[in-house]
C-alpha cells in the first residue's frame, strides 16, 4: 500500500469538472518529518487540522496543520505536531477527529501494535507547536467496559460520541463512548464526563 500526502483543494464557486477549479499540494516532508498517510480533516474557522494514520513506514502521530489564510501550494502554510507520545501515552493512529469550541480531539484506533483508546486532545487558544496544549487520556476502561478502537466522531453542541469498531483484531463491540465537553475540567480522564455503554 503507497501512502501519500497530496491534498486537493477543489474551488466550491467553480465547475467541479474543470481542472482549473482544483489546485493540489503535496506534503511528503513537512518541517522534515514524514507527513503522510492522514484520515480526515478537522476545520476550527482557520486551521485544518489532519487525523494521523500510517506514513507507509508506521502508524503515527504526527498532526499535520494547514493554514486557510495561506496559500495551499505556499510550504509556510502548513506546520507539524508530532503528538506520538503526549502524556507519556502511544498517540498513534487515529480515525477522525472534531473540533467543540475550544478543543480537537483525535479518535483513538491503531497505534501499529494494538487497538487503543488514548484520545487525544489540542486546546486551539495555545501555540500549535507546545506540547503543553496537547493532553491525552486512556479512556479504555470507562464505565467498566472495553472502550478503544473508535472510527469517527460526532458533536452535538455538548456531548462527543465516539464511534465504536472493535477492541481487538477479531472482537467487534458497540460500546458507545460519549464525553461532556461541559465537564468542569474538561478533562476526558475525569469520568464523571464520560460513559461508555
Amino acid at each position: 500500500m503507497v501512502y501519500h500526502a497530496r491534498f486537493t483543494r477543489c474551488y466550491t464557486h467553480g465547475a467541479f469538472t474543470n481542472r482549473l477549479s482544483r489546485v493540489v499540494y503535496d506534503a511528503p516532508g513537512t518541517d522534515g518529518l514524514n507527513t503522510k498517510g492522514y484520515y480526515g480533516g478537522v476545520f476550527d474557522g482557520r486551521y485544518i487540522y489532519f487525523s494521523p494514520v500510517h506514513n507507509g513506514a508506521l502508524r503515527h502521530g504526527i498532526v499535520l496543520r494547514y493554514d486557510t489564510y495561506g496559500g495551499l501550494t505556499n510550504a509556510t502554510s502548513w506546520q507539524v505536531y508530532d503528538a506520538s507520545n503526549t502524556d507519556g501515552l502511544s498517540c498513534r493512529g487515529y480515525r477522525g477527529g472534531v473540533y467543540d469550541g475550544r478543543y480537537i480531539y483525535y479518535v483513538p484506533h491503531y497505534d501499529g501494535t494494538n487497538i487503543h483508546a488514548n484520545v487525544l486532545r489540542y486546546d486551539t487558544r495555545g501555540v500549535f507547536t507546545n506540547s503543553a496544549n496537547w493532553q491525552a487520556c486512556d479512556v479504555g476502561n470507562t464505565g467498566g467496559l472495553t472502550c478503544k478502537g473508535y472510527v469517527g466522531v460526532a458533536f452535538d453542541g455538548r456531548f462527543l460520541y465516539f464511534s465504536p469498531r472493535r477492541s481487538a483484531f477479531a472482537t467487534y463491540h458497540g460500546h458507545i463512548l460519549r464525553f461532556d465537553s461541559r465537564w468542569p475540567h474538561r478533562i476526558p480522564s475525569e469520568i464523571s464526563g464520560g460513559s461508555c455503554y
